[in-house]
């Protein structure tokens, strides 16, 4: 995308020719070619090369009311006849229509048909048109974060566990909204345009100190981010000078009774997922938001002396001292060790545990994300085999789940359970994409549970574990440690032994067999009609709930301690049967807290293990920030 962009602009009307004239287009295209070789250092550049005359084109009333412009750009890109590549670049200037809910609108990146498309309508106005370059560039918006202490979302709050990401709300980036002011290129921006000179964004692997250059004077140190707590965290510095030195010009009085300028100079800090894919959008934070939260643009910026804290205090951006050129900056994180995976739902937290855990492995397992039993089951043979588990929706891969599949190229997918968990629509679909699919498969959850132990394991293991079909933390649990110890998880029935497993734990003749859970979760009667079936006396791992069952198959299983520990939740399970194949084949224990509270028995546990790394399974929704704060406690 780097070197010189060419344009054509094709005015279309149907009633009457565009107000914007070619002179305008041209002083437009003037200032627009200006703005992009200042931000990019000349990289890249924007010529006018075309003005086609204004052809009238015939829409229906329902294109016109409700704005459908398929039919303008296929007659633009008809009329313009340009190479179909990232240079080449068709504006549709069309007639005003106040219908239309934009001011411009482009591809990002190359269109369906190769080339590159932007809208306008019927504005000359220069911002606009440098945005809707700035997405055939490939740049999506920034957006602004609205947060809330209160359920009724009246009480906004810079940062919370409850907040949303409001498209454009940005004011000091092109890919925010120009209604402010034509604001500059961020550095994340300019550095995924390729465009970024060395040394003016650096990656901060811990707290520190450091001394910015403001964003306009164009080179420098100009920005870090750091990665906490499962996102990342931009910091640049703004000041009202040359692109951005109208951001002083306005002043708004708060309700505090302070006046402040809007948007206003100062420390911005901006957000993202640490597991974003291409379309989520950098989000400013905001410190002095108010009210609930409608006017972001009020003053998002941090002045000296001012902070900024994460909730869960893993991380405070501190302004120290400002200069009309110059920020001091200190951010100052928790070294605790801690890390979080997640997504923004289930099938994307799966899908982020399998590249962190799994990168390069392209033999994949198939779960259901919505009925666990099978995925206990398949987690320990994932686990020792070491291959991710994704989740599924019944009948469609999801959106995040199929991106990941896409980036890794799988060369085979094991589905685990029947067409009523796992349709065919879904074994049609996957098979389409990537072809070689299979399916492990029995009439019930128990008949499943020893199909996938037939296929993964020979007879003769040393261990075969058995936990409840019924209920599912303690086979969570003991998962992680069946991997490493290359033995199957069987389901049993409360008070009954499935003659499917009875079978399997003939065929398998283990060496000997733990039963997970209390009597309350396998019966008595169970563990009789085990040893008939593998003809060794089973030994029960129990504990007074789920979270003493946890820490006793961890006490059991790592008499030493670990040097890795995962935490996972014990009230909802979908993130733990992602992460227990990676925990199983990182031969690390599996621990269960609370949302909110450590139980004090996990917490013995820990501190007896001591490990140097724990790794959090799920948001904040599940594990909450205090709790992963609470966790660094335990790493030494």
């Amino acid at each position: 995308m780097l070197g010189q962009h060419h344009v054509t602009v094709v005015p279309l009307y149907w009633s009457a020719p565009p107000a914007t004239t070619n002179a305008l287009v041209g002083t437009t295209m003037t200032a627009v070619d200006r703005y992009f070789n200042a931000q990019t250092h000349g990289k890249i550049r924007f010529e006018l090369t075309r003005i086609l005359p204004a052809e009238k084109v015939t829409l229906s009333p329902e294109d016109i009311e409700y704005c459908a412009t398929s039919q303008l750009e296929d007659r633009a890109r008809k009329l313009a006849n340009l190479p179909t590549d990232q240079y080449h670049h068709v504006v549709v200037l069309m007639q005003y229509n106040p219908n239309c809910f934009f001011a411009g609108m482009a591809s990002i990146g190359q269109d369906a048909f190769g080339g590159e498309m932007v809208v306008i309508n019927d504005t000359p106005s220069q911002v606009v048109w440098a945005h809707e370059y700035g997405h055939n560039l490939g740049l999506i918006h920034n957006a602004g974060r609205v947060c809330w202490s209160d359920r009724a979302h009246q009480h906004a709050v810079p940062l919370s566990n409850d907040c949303q990401d409001v498209t454009y709300e940005d004011p000091f980036d092109l890919m925010g909204h120009g209604w402010w002011g034509w604001a500059g290129i961020s550095s994340a921006h300019q550095e995924k345009l390729g465009v970024l000179p060395a040394g003016d964004r650096l990656a901060l692997s811990s707290g520190g100190t450091v001394t910015l250059n403001s964003m306009s004077t164009g080179s420098g140190l100009r920005s870090v981010y750091l990665e906490v707590g499962g996102a990342l965290w931009d910091v640049e510095y703004h000041v009202a000078a040359g692109q951005e030195s109208w951001i002083d010009d306005e002043t708004y009085t708060g309700y505090d009774g302070v006046e402040r300028t809007s948007p206003g100079a100062g420390v911005v800090v901006r957000r993202i997922s640490a597991t974003a894919d291409l379309y989520e959008e950098w989000a400013v934070v905001n410190p002095h938001i108010e009210g609930d939260g409608s006017r972001f643009e009020r003053h998002p910026v941090l002045t000296a002396g001012e902070s900024l804290a994460v909730p869960g205090g893993l991380l405070t951006i501190t302004v120290k001292a400002t200069t009309s050129t110059t920020a001091t900056v200190t951010l100052t994180t928790r070294a605790d060790g801690v890390t979080r995976w997640a997504g923004a739902d289930r099938y994307e937290t799966a899908a982020n545990i399998a590249r962190l855990a799994f990168p390069g492995v392209r033999e994949v397992y198939a779960a259901s994300g919505l009925l666990f039993t099978d995925a206990l089951s398949g987690a320990p043979v994932a686990g020792m085999r070491g291959k991710p588990m994704f989740l599924m929706m019944p009948d469609q891969i999801p959106n995040r789940a199929f991106m990941e599949l896409i980036r890794r190229d799988p060369t085979s997918v094991t589905l685990l359970g029947g067409p009523a968990t796992l349709s065919e629509d879904l074994r049609i679909q996957l098979d389409s994409e990537f072809g070689a699919v299979s399916r492990i498969a029995g009439e019930d959850r128990y008949a499943t549970s020893a199909a996938i132990s037939r296929k993964g394991f020979t007879p003769g293991v040393s261990v075969a574990y058995v936990a409840s079909g019924l209920v599912f933390p303690d086979a969570l649990s003991g998962a992680p440690v069946a991997a490493r110890d290359r033995g199957p998880v069987l389901l049993t029935d409360d008070d009954t032994l499935p003659a499917p497993v009875a079978a399997e734990l003939t065929r398998l003749q283990p060496e000997s067999v733990v039963v997970l859970g209390g009597p309350a979760s396998v019966g008595e009667s169970v563990l009789e009609e085990i040893e008939q079936a593998a003809g060794v006396t089973p030994e029960r791992v129990s504990g007074a709930d789920r979270y003493a069952v946890s820490a006793e198959i961890s006490r059991r299983a790592f008499p030493s301690g670990a040097d890795l520990v995962f935490v996972a939740s014990g009230e909802k399970f979908t993130d733990a049967l992602a992460g227990a194949p990676a925990a199983g084949a990182k031969k690390a224990p599996m621990l269960l807290v609370k949302e909110k509270a450590i139980p004090s028995v996990v917490a013995g546990e820990l501190a007896r293990l001591n490990p140097k790394e724990i790794i959090v399974l799920g948001g904040d929704a599940t594990i909450s920030p205090a709790v992963e704060m609470a966790l660094g406690d335990y790493v030494d």
